[in-house]
C-alpha cells in the first residue's frame, strides 16, 4: 500500500514519523521545510537542522537512501533521519564527511530500539564537532 503512494505523500509519513519519534525522546521539533531542512528540532537549547529520508522497501539488500549536496558538498542538515516505512523505523546520522550519493543501510539494522540510540548518538557527535563535548547528550551506539 505504501509503494502507491506519491513521493510526497511518503516524504510527509517520514516526516511525520520521525516529528513524533523526536517528541517521545524529549526533543521538541516542528516541521518547516526550509531550504534542506525538513524538521527544526532542539536539544539543550541548540537547534538541530534534520533531513527525512523515506523509502517504502528495500532496493536489493538494502534500504537506499539517495543523499544531494550543494557544489560546495554540503548536505544543508546537522542529521539526517533515514525512514523505513515499512518497518515504521528511524536511524538517525549525522552527514558523510565526504561526498556520498546514496546511504545504503541493511535491513536489520532498523529496529525498535535503534531510532532513540542513534539520535543520542548523531547528538553527542555533532557536540563533539561543534566543541560542547559538555553537553548532556551521551553516545548510545553508532551505526
Amino acid at each position: 500500500m505504501l509503494k502507491s503512494l506519491s513521493e510526497i505523500h511518503r516524504g510527509r509519513i517520514g516526516e511525520l514519523l520521525t516529528a513524533a519519534h523526536l517528541e517521545s525522546f524529549g526533543a521538541p521539533c516542528s516541521i518547516v521545510h526550509q531550504d534542506k531542512t525538513d524538521i527544526l528540532a532542539w536539544s539543550d537549547n541548540h537547534p538541530i537542522r534534520i533531513q527525512v529520508k523515506s523509502r517504502t522497501g528495500l532496493t536489493g539488500a538494502s534500504y537506499q537512501f539517495p543523499l544531494a549536496a550543494n557544489k560546495k558538498g554540503e548536505y544543508g542538515c546537522d542529521v539526517f533521519a533515514f525512514v523505513a516505512l515499512d518497518r515504521h523505523a528511524i536511524i538517525f546520522d549525522l552527514p558523510p564527511p565526504k561526498l556520498m550519493k546514496t546511504k545504503r543501510i541493511k535491513p536489520h539494522l532498523f529496529t525498535e530500539k535503534k531510532a532513540e540510540a542513534t539520535w543520542h548518538s548523531a547528538l553527542h557527535k555533532l557536540a563533539l564537532m561543534r566543541g560542547n563535548s559538555n553537553e548532556s547528550t551521551h553516545c548510545v551506539g553508532d551505526l
